[in-house]
């Protein structure tokens, strides 16, 4: 008989296919035509360069496809954890994602600095033997610190926080971009050659959104100039508009690969 979280997860891995179908059409290398117009920029008139994509929109139904993956993953994960727990107790366990150290304790008096967490991770893991405990406990996010890593980018980590925003009745944010960027000035004889981009038209991320500045022209008249730029599509997603926003599919590749090992190495502990 297929334990529960195996079969979850094959449900996951099920969804996750059906988001790469949705997502393959979109991820074509492209050119994208610049659009040009005189706006309010910096408090000024100026003549405003803007990149239009030239790719569809991410279908509105990844968001809801993402979301039937990550809650897959969590409940598998979930659905393990409890299955460590006597059946009195199951009601209570859960799988515990932490990215600060339930147990930190100011140096000096010892006293606990987070109590709530503390209380959150007893009531998680309670009943359970103390090899699965450890075995929680290692897998805590919050041990990347010591790697100087942040715990908040572990794949962990972004599924509670992805996944609990998708719970709360507030759909993932799906957005498209383009990197590997490419800019071609296209000249008044029809000539194209690839420059080095404008000045600040890149983002930090080197992810460009559509309808991103890619050039501002202060003189009046403009110059007459014609732009292109070409890129790598991606998909990202995250919790909120502000982010984190991660690459998709390789975010929910990453959550599903994971989870997978968790659940078979858990499985291997008994309860009784």
């Amino acid at each position: 008989m297929t334990a529960s979280w195996d079969l979850k997860l094959d449900r996951a891995e099920e969804h996750l296919g059906e988001f790469k179908s949705l997502i393959d059409p979109l991820l074509q290398r492209c050119v994208n035509p610049v659009t040009k117009k005189w706006e309010t920029h910096n408090q000024k008139s100026k003549f405003v360069y803007r990149v239009s994509f030239t790719n569809p929109a991410p279908d509105e139904r990844l968001a809801v496809v993402a979301g039937d993956v990550m809650h897959n993953i969590r409940s598998a994960l979930d659905h393990a954890a409890v299955a460590l727990v006597s059946p009195g107790k199951q009601h209570l366990a859960s799988f515990p994602i932490f990215t600060t150290d339930p147990n930190a304790a100011d140096e000096g008096t010892g006293k606990n600095l987070r109590p709530n967490d503390l209380r959150a991770w007893r009531k998680c893991v309670q009943d359970m033997p103390d090899q699965a405990v450890s075995f929680l406990d290692m897998l805590q996010p919050y041990h990347g610190l010591e790697d100087g890593d942040d715990p908040n980018d572990s794949a962990l980590a972004l599924l509670a926080e992805f996944q609990n925003a998708d719970k709360h009745r507030q759909l993932s944010v799906i957005a498209q971009g383009l990197d590997d960027l490419a800019f071609f000035f296209i000249g008044s004889d029809g000539t194209r050659a690839r420059e080095e981009p404008p000045e600040g038209s890149v983002p930090p991320n080197g992810l460009m959104r559509n309808g991103a500045i890619v050039n501002v022209d202060d003189s009046n008249p403009p110059r007459k100039m014609e732009m292109e730029i070409e890129g790598t599509p991606k998909i990202v997603i995250g919790s909120s508009a502000d982010g984190p926003l991660r690459r998709c599919p390789q975010v929910l590749d990453i959550m599903c690969e994971i989870s997978r090992n968790i659940v078979t190495d858990l499985a291997t502990i008994d309860w009784r």
